[in-house]
Parts: structure tokens; C-alpha cells; sequence
């Protein structure tokens, strides 16, 4: 009743580089993986023996050869064994590692194709041949070879001819054009042209319905459906707005049915290039069809560039505002669809965040609207996150009828609040307005937050960009729900995903609940992916109903623990609304730490490793010629494996060596909460600089004994966790440290996917310690002393936040001045009366400063010189503090 297990191991080695100067093409050098690209060219030959695949014939046999996912299709040969075809193909080639595929088929009229065989070859056996080489190849078939109608093996015959592109370098694709590598705005143009080579997707005629979809940038636009036909010709053009270099056209051809949804035919993906003409016109359709067998077609498809002009309104535009809130400026309403029955539209622009509302002029008689109103403000409460943008048709009978509208996520602004460009306006199913020119509505918008709602105090230091992090959220309750259910409210339960992990929690019934569940990620790489929030409505008989998502950036809460207002948005950019008619939100606190080793003391928060370092190596090499004495107490466990029931062992272990001594055991631990509370005595003789503390969690059975988790510390790392815990009030610091699992590979976790924890005390016992940590703590008193930068700031905040009169203006200024003054003498008078050697040219220059401050008088347009003199000061005894410190 076990699982069956495969036991493996890997070994990777780099494979050998080339000599400088090599032939990328030369077959001189075998190498591995991705090389300068190359040209392979294919000519695809014969066939013999193929088997009789249809009742009253033969084989109508044709060959899809792909390299890498790009893909070519050969002719049909219809109703013969032995099809000769006499085609070349070329494919480039980025990475030898990958194989060259060829699959033969056999056409069928009325149904699905059916698969003979295929042939596959490692590009690396190809690379090099650059005087060409002719394969003859059996076919096999999952394994087994292909036998023809005459009970001989079937085969194909290829010749391969490897060519060198010039200039190409390692890992850059040659795109047959100069391409701007930064990223440029403007239009894209594409022209569908038509298809052909298409599958049969009835199997009563025989042909298929296609049109396609294609995607820039979120906008989606269709082609007419062409019926009847495997060789459709639409010649339909579109234009796009997106960014040369970033931006990516995704085009998916779909068979319509009158009946049931729209099977998939295929598709592919172009980056956009910032060329005014693409050289390559015909390509592949790629993917599985829903029987399985593989997308077969070519699509002719036009693609144009053109560069916006630099002067473009709402390109890269930056308000210049000051003061907390949102600042949004409406530029312009493009492509606006008629509205009236005998004109065109007459535009004006809403504007909404938090219920604030601000709408422009109206615009008569226009598709195409500019304004040159000023932006609009808004003080937003700190709970908005994102701005509804509302185009309204006006009317003066009727009233203003809305066009469409867009929603723009606030937390998409870069660092310095700045986010502008167009933004497609959208119908309430989430479809783009259309508008007269048979182009997208867009709206123009230049925005300026100087208050980003979801990242108040947002750290925009990049220093920890590629830090590992641990990941907590809780779920804590709902307001204001939509009603799901025809005989009930809602069943809501969250799902949140980072990456490619997924939580989920409970489901609550109601319009108002809370859920009050804990999520966890461990050892999430980088700050610069997103929590995904999605809120969904359990079904018993049917599938679960979506409700709305939200995605938050990591960097806007790691290293913070807050609680955070959510608002939703529907499938159609919308906001979730509830039965009430207010806005779904949820409630939820996000908490992001830095990710701990196993056995890392100093990476726990607040610890700063440096400042004990030189006392440390002076204690270190004492230690090394005496014996010394620990403490260790091991309090507890949290969040061990269920069913779990270890009793701890503790030793001290040389890992040079591997030998261990001072072993301590104590019994099991209490359950559920795995409490042991008991200390252990070590004596440590062997030196400092190579020993650790191991703890071992280890689990009787009846028969053997099992590991379930440990961890070593560096008895070095105790000692400076221990230094820099002598605060006055926690002698004996605890630490919560992470462990392995038994293997030692990867961290112990609970069923919850929560990392298992053990909690120590430490207590080292050594002659002198308090003497050092008290010379130390002195100095780094003064490190802190009155919390110099927060006095500043408050300071700063008073000036700009105030209207002095002058006379009020000079007592301020003379009762900061002489507060902080003293805090700055107070500091002085410590460091001489420990380190009666430094009253050196800079001490006496700061207090000759003081003394000078104190006797001059300061007046409104000498602030900033005030506040210059107050951070030099400050700047100074830090400066002097580092010194006396090394």
C-alpha cells in the first residue's frame, strides 16, 4: 500500500566552449546548447512503403517538419505508396540541443487526419554540415516501426545542408532587419491577408469556418468568419497602439460553430519591431487541435510599424503637482463611435476615484476630442486604488449616455508617482468600443500620484530587489458581496497565487463574513512579482463562479505587516459591485520577510552583524585558547509535521570533521504543541571558528529510529546573536530558527506548507563578557541617542505643513534649535567621557558651530541654511561615532 518510488540522481556538467574564432558552422566542434545562430535547409525528397491507410485507396501523404516550434507544412501527394514531393524548407536555429521533427500524414476527406509516423534527428548531428548530407530514415511509430502495404519498413529520405548566417552572435536571433533594441510608442498595422493548408473541421464537409483573433496589448479584435472554406481570404486591416521592442501581436484562427463554443485552430505570437515593414509574411499555426492531433496551416499576415511622434499628447506626459492625492488630466477621446441620429458624438470625459467625481467640457459634433483642461484633483482617503474613467455621449433630451469606460490601476505608476498614456475604452461586457473609423475608442490620460494607496512608504531601494522572501497573508472578512446564488447569497472563498503556487480558503456563506485564514509562501525569489487575489462563489451542483481579481506588486509589502482594503475587478475591467450596490471589498493583512536559512541567526530581523564584528574577533581569539561554557535551552516547536512526536538531541558538532560531542537527549516533546522547555550545560575546549550547535529532531518507531528535521548554528553566529541582544533588558536572547528536513536538502514544512520552527535560548558564560558588552553599548548608544532623523523630519513637516508669522516664526526657531542643539552636546559630552582621547579638530569644530548657533538669530529666509547647520552636525558625530568605532 506504498507508493512506488524512483531514485535518481543528476549530474550536470558545462558543456566545452569553442576556440575563439571557430566556424559557427563548422563541424569542427561539438558543442551544446545555445551557439551563434544557423541556417538549416531542408529538402524533403521521397517516401517508399508507406502503409494503405484509407478503405478505398491508398495514402494521401504530406509532412509537417518543425525545429523549435517553428513549423513547416509540404504539399499532399494523393493516393500513393511511394510520394515523391522534392521540397526545401529552411529553419534557423538558436540551440543545437533541440531535434529536428518530421511527421508524415495521411489526408483525410471528411475526418481527422491520421498520423503514419515521424523521424526525429539532434540538431547537433546537422550542425556543420555545410556540403550537405542525405539521410534515408525509418519511420517509427510510439516505438514501433512503420511497415508499408508491402510488409516493408516505411522510409524517408531528406537531405540537410548547414548554412552560416553572417554576423550572428551567440543567443541573438537574426531578425533580417535593423531593430531598436529601447522601447518605442506608436501604431502597429496589421493586414490579414488569408490562409490555406487549414485541417478539415467538419467532418461533414469537409472544410472549416476560420477567423482570427488578434491581441496587442489586451485589445482583442476579430475578422469577418469566412464559411465553407480551407483557403479563407479576409484582407481586413486593424491598427493598434503599443510599444516596438515590449509589446507582443497574438493572433488565434478558430473554426465557428453555430452551436457550443468556438474550436481552436491554431496560433502564434510576433514581437513587435519598431520596422516600417516586416520581411517575413507567411506563418505557421501552431499548437494541438482539440482531437489531439497537431494545428496545421499557414496565415498571411502584413505587419507596419510606425513611430509615434514625439509631441504626442499623452506619451510619456508628466504633471508637475505637489501635495498628497491623485492628479488625473484628460488629453483626448479618439475613434468615438457615432451616437446621434443626425450627427456625430458629443463627447465629455467622467472622472471618478473614491467617489469623487469631476467631469470635463463637452466636445459637439466630433469623433476625435482634444481638451486643455487643467488636471483634476483628488484627495483620495488612502483606500483608493484605481481610477474609473467614464466616456459619456451628451444629450439634451436625454441626458448624458454613456460611450464606454476604462478602469486604470494606480499602483501601476512608476516611483515618482508618474503614469500617462491611452487606454481603451470598453463596453460593459468587457468588448472595445468600436468607433466610426472601425478603430478602438481610446481615452488619453496623464496621471501624477503623489500618494500611492497600496504603497504609503514604499522602500525604493532596489538593494533586496533579488532577495528570497517568506510570505504571509490573511484573509480577513468581506463586505458588500454580489448575490450568486438563485436560492442564497454567496459562498465566497479566496484563491491567492504567487508564481506558480496557489491558496485557498474556506468558503463563507453570506453577504458580509469574515474568513480570519492564514496563507504562506515560502522562499519567494525577488520583489518584482505579484500576489494574485482571486474571489470566487462555491457551487455543490456546477463549476465555481468567478467574481472578481486583484494583483498586488510583492515590493509594496515586503519587509511591512499591513492591513489592506481590496476592491475587485470583474472579467470586464470593471469593479465588482455588491447586491447592495456598493463596491465588494475585502480585507486582508499582507506581511513580507526576508527568508531565514536554517540554523541563520543574524539574518532574523533587527540584527545588524557589523557592529560587534571587531569585538567578536578579539573574543573569538581568546576563546580559542580556553574553555568556556554554554547555556542552551530548547523551548519548543511550532508547526512540526502532524503525528509527529520527536524527542531533540543536542551536540556540538566540528563541521571539518563531522565529530560530535556534548550530546545531550530530552524526552518528547509535548503534544500538540511540542513544548519542551529544558536546558543543557555545554563545555567547549576545541576552539570557536569551526563548531556549530546541532539540534536534531528525531522520531522513535517500533523497530528504527527516523530523522524529521535539524539545524546547525555557528557557535561564532550565537556569540554575536548573544552580543547584540545586551540591551540592558533581554540577557538571555531567544531565537525562532527554522530547521531541514531529514534529507538536509530543503526546509521542514507542516501540511500547510508552513515552515517547522524551533525556538533556543542561549546563555554563554565568559569571563570579561560584561565588561566588553558594556564598553560596546556605550558606543553604540551613541549611535542612537536621541533619534536625531525623526527630529528632523518632524522639523521639515512643521515648516511646510505651517504660516509663521515672523515673531512666531524666531521662538520656534529658537526652541528647536536649542533642544536639538543640547541632544548634539549631550552626544559630544558621551564621547569625550568614554574616549577622553578624541577631542580632536572636529569635535571642537562642531561644538564652536553650536556655541555660534546659540547666539544668532534666524528669520524665515534662513531656514534652509538652519536646517543645513542642524543635518552637518548630525552628519558629523555619526561620521565621528563610525571612526571610534573601528
Amino acid at each position: 500500500k506504498q507508493k512506488t518510488a524512483v531514485l535518481f540522481s543528476v549530474t550536470a556538467e558545462a558543456p566545452p566552449r569553442p576556440a575563439e574564432g571557430t566556424d559557427v558552422a563548422g563541424g569542427d566542434v561539438a558543442s551544446a546548447g545555445k551557439s551563434a545562430p544557423w541556417m538549416l535547409k531542408v529538402k524533403l525528397e521521397s517516401a517508399e512503403s508507406l502503409p494503405q491507410m484509407d478503405t478505398f485507396g491508398k495514402c494521401d501523404g504530406y509532412v509537417v517538419m518543425s525545429v523549435a516550434g517553428d513549423r513547416k507544412t509540404s504539399k499532399t501527394v494523393k493516393n500513393e505508396y511511394h510520394p515523391q514531393w522534392n521540397e526545401e524548407f529552411e529553419f534557423e536555429v538558436t540551440d543545437d540541443s533541440d531535434e529536428f521533427i518530421a511527421k508524415i500524414w495521411d489526408w483525410d476527406l471528411g475526418c481527422q487526419d491520421d498520423e503514419v509516423g515521424s523521424i526525429q534527428i539532434p540538431l547537433s548531428d546537422l550542425k556543420g554540415k555545410v556540403e550537405g548530407v542525405e539521410k534515408v530514415l525509418n519511420v517509427q511509430k510510439d516505438g514501433q516501426m512503420v511497415k508499408g502495404q508491402n510488409k516493408q519498413p516505411t522510409k524517408i529520405s531528406l537531405s540537410f545542408w548547414a548554412i552560416k548566417i553572417e554576423g550572428a552572435t551567440a543567443g541573438v536571433a537574426s531578425v533580417g532587419a535593423h531593430v531598436l533594441e529601447h522601447p518605442v510608442n506608436g501604431k502597429l498595422a496589421v493586414l490579414a491577408r488569408r490562409a490555406d493548408g487549414l485541417p478539415k473541421m467538419d467532418s461533414w464537409t469537409g472544410k472549416a469556418d476560420p477567423y482570427l483573433k488578434i491581441t496587442v496589448d489586451g485589445m482583442t479584435l476579430k475578422t469577418k468568419c469566412k464559411k465553407k472554406t480551407l483557403e479563407p481570404v479576409w484582407d481586413e486591416k486593424f491598427d493598434f497602439k503599443c510599444i516596438a521592442n515590449k509589446s507582443v501581436v497574438h493572433i488565434e484562427m478558430f473554426d465557428e460553430e453555430g452551436m457550443g463554443k468556438d474550436r481552436t485552430m491554431g496560433s502564434f505570437s510576433i514581437p513587435v519591431r519598431n520596422l516600417v515593414s516586416y520581411d517575413k509574411e507567411t506563418y505557421e499555426l501552431e499548437g494541438v487541435l482539440d482531437d489531439g492531433h497537431p494545428c496545421n496551416g499557414k496565415v498571411y499576415i502584413k505587419l507596419s510599424f510606425t513611430e509615434m511622434s514625439k509631441d504626442a499628447a499623452s506619451v510619456g506626459e508628466i504633471i508637475h503637482a505637489s501635495g498628497p492625492g491623485v492628479w488625473v488630466k484628460v488629453n483626448s477621446v479618439n475613434n468615438l463611435p457615432k451616437m446621434d441620429m443626425m450627427g456625430k458624438c458629443d463627447p465629455l470625459v467622467q472622472v471618478e476615484i473614491d467617489g469623487q467625481v469631476e467631469r470635463t467640457d463637452k466636445k459637439d459634433n466630433c469623433y476625435d476630442a482634444v481638451y486643455a483642461e487643467p488636471p483634476f484633483h483628488f484627495a483620495t482617503s488612502g483606500s483608493a486604488s484605481v481610477v474609473e474613467i467614464t466616456v459619456l455621449d451628451h444629450n439634451t433630451v436625454s441626458g448624458a449616455q454613456p460611450v464606454g469606460s476604462c478602469m486604470v490601476d494606480l499602483s501601476l505608476a512608476d516611483k515618482d508617482g508618474n503614469l500617462s498614456g491611452e487606454f481603451n475604452v470598453l463596453k460593459g461586457d468587457g468588448s472595445p468600443v468600436i468607433g466610426n473609423s472601425k478603430q478602438p475608442c481610446t481615452v488619453a490620460l496623464a496621471l501624477k500620484v503623489n500618494a500611492l494607496p497600496d504603497e504609503e512608504g514604499r522602500d525604493e531601494s532596489d538593494d533586496d530587489a533579488e532577495d528570497v522572501w517568506d510570505i504571509d497573508v490573511t484573509a480577513l472578512k468581506f463586505m458588500s458581496m454580489p448575490k450568486m446564488d438563485l436560492m442564497g447569497s454567496c459562498d465566497a472563498y479566496l484563491k491567492c497565487h504567487i508564481q506558480s503556487e496557489e491558496r485557498q480558503t474556506k468558503d463563507v456563506t453570506g453577504y458580509e463574513g469574515e474568513w480570519n485564514e492564514s496563507m504562506h509562501w515560502d522562499e519567494v525569489k525577488g520583489r518584482n512579482c505579484s500576489l494574485v487575489i482571486e474571489l470566487w462563489d462555491k457551487d455543490l451542483a456546477d463549476k465555481d463562479d468567478f467574481i472578481g481579481s486583484r494583483s498586488i506588486s510583492l515590493k509594496t509589502f515586503v519587509k511591512k505587516d499591513k492591513e489592506q482594503r481590496i476592491d475587485l475587478f470583474d472579467k470586464a475591467r470593471k469593479l465588482v459591485k455588491g447586491k447592495d450596490g456598493k463596491t465588494t471589498t475585502l480585507f486582508v493583512r499582507l506581511k513580507g520577510t526576508r527568508a531565514q536559512k536554517s540554523g541563520d541567526l543574524l539574518s532574523i530581523p533587527g540584527m545588524n552583524p557589523d557592529r560587534f564584528r571587531t569585538t567578536l574577533d578579539e573574543l573569538c581569539r581568546n576563546l580559542n585558547q580556553q574553555t568556556w561554557e554554554m547555556d542552551v535551552t530548547l523551548l519548543a516547536a511550532q508547526r512540526l509535521p502532524s503525528k509527529t512526536q520527536p524527542f531533540a538531541e543536542l551536540s556540538i558538532i566540528d563541521r571539518r570533521s563531522g565529530a560530535q560531542n556534548n550530546v545531550h537527549r530530552c524526552a518528547k516533546a509535548t503534544t500538540p504543541s511540542h513544548i519542551w522547555n529544558e536546558g543543557f550545560p555545554f563545555s567547549i575546549a576545541d576552539g570557536i571558528e569551526s563548531l556549530s550547535l546541532q539540534v536534531a529532531l528525531i522520531q522513535k518507531g517500533l523497530t528504527s529510529t527516523k530523522s524529521v528535521g535539524y539545524l546547525q548554528c555557528p557557535l561564532r553566529d550565537i556569540l554575536m546573536f548573544y552580543l547584540a541582544h545586551q540591551n540592558g533588558t533581554i540577557k538571555t536572547p531567544e531565537a525562532d530558527l527554522e530547521l531541514m528536513d531529514g534529507t538536509g536538502k530543503a526546509a521542514l514544512k507542516d501540511e500547510n506548507g508552513f515552515k517547522s520552527k524551533i525556538k533556543l535560548r542561549f546563555a554563554p558564560k565568559i569571563a570579561n563578557l560584561s565588561d566588553i558588552v558594556n564598553r560596546d553599548l556605550d558606543l553604540a548608544a551613541l549611535g542612537k541617542g536621541p533619534n536625531l532623523e525623526s527630529q528632523l523630519q518632524v522639523l521639515m513637516a512643521e515648516v511646510d505643513n505651517y504660516v509663521w508669522s515672523e515673531t512666531k516664526f524666531q521662538d520656534w526657531v529658537y526652541e528647536k534649535r536649542d533642544a536639538m542643539a543640547g541632544d548634539i552636546f549631550s552626544q559630544l559630552s558621551q564621547i569625550e567621557e568614554n574616549f577622553p582621547s578624541s577631542g580632536d579638530t572636529q569635535i571642537v569644530a562642531i561644538r564652536d558651530r553650536l556655541q555660534s548657533a546659540r547666539g544668532e538669530g534666524f528669520t524665515s529666509s534662513q531656514i534652509e541654511i538652519f536646517l543645513g547647520i542642524l543635518v552637518t552636525m548630525v552628519q558629523m558625530v555619526i561620521l565621528k561615532i563610525l571612526m571610534l568605532g573601528q
